[in-house]
């Protein structure tokens, strides 16, 4: 009885002992981006901590179709408010199934454009098919989501927000 159980925590302290921790600084050096903006080789039990370093940024789950559509985890928005600080907050992933990629975004909208749109976005494991370049090229033709704008002044117009032209998405997304 006393060697299994010994076995069975040697096993465990192994286990854990391969387990990797990546580390992702999100908002890096005040800018929109993750960094590093993919991971490789990640295995089942890996975690990513994300590092929010700057401005309110939020780690959401997407995926390769829909780069900036939730589909999944999400750290919620994590406010740093002195990026000069010593602590900076943290979210941590436990990959639980490696076997496909993963895709996440920033899910901060701006008043005419959204981080996602601005290319902020991160992969677990792309794939030559589903590459990560494909990946943030996507995100960057995504139409704006604001679906108008009105400003509520007597005679204003309605504005609609430009989208890019479908032949150039076309074009950027198959290169």
């Amino acid at each position: 009885m006393r060697f299994s159980t010994a076995a069975v925590a040697l096993l465990s302290a192994v286990a854990s002992v391969k387990a990797a921790n990546y580390s992702v600084i999100v908002g890096f050096n005040n800018t929109l981006v993750f960094n590093p903006n993919n991971l490789t080789g990640v295995v089942n039990g890996d975690s990513v901590s994300f590092q929010f370093a700057s401005k309110n940024h939020s780690v959401v789950q997407s995926t390769f179709a829909a780069p900036c559509t939730a589909a999944g985890v999400s750290s919620g928005f994590q406010n740093v408010s002195d990026p000069n600080g010593q602590t900076f907050p943290t979210w941590t992933l436990t990959v639980e199934n490696a076997t496909a990629p993963l895709w996440f975004f920033c899910s901060q909208v701006l008043p005419t454009t959204t981080h996602c749109q601005s290319g902020m976005v991160f992969a677990i494991n792309p794939t030559a098919e589903k590459s990560f370049a494909a990946f943030q090229v996507s995100s960057v033709c995504t139409p704006y989501r604001k679906l108008f704008s009105f400003s509520g002044e007597k005679n204003s117009k309605l504005r609609l927000p430009p989208t890019p032209p479908l032949p150039l998405v076309k074009t950027l997304l198959e290169a």
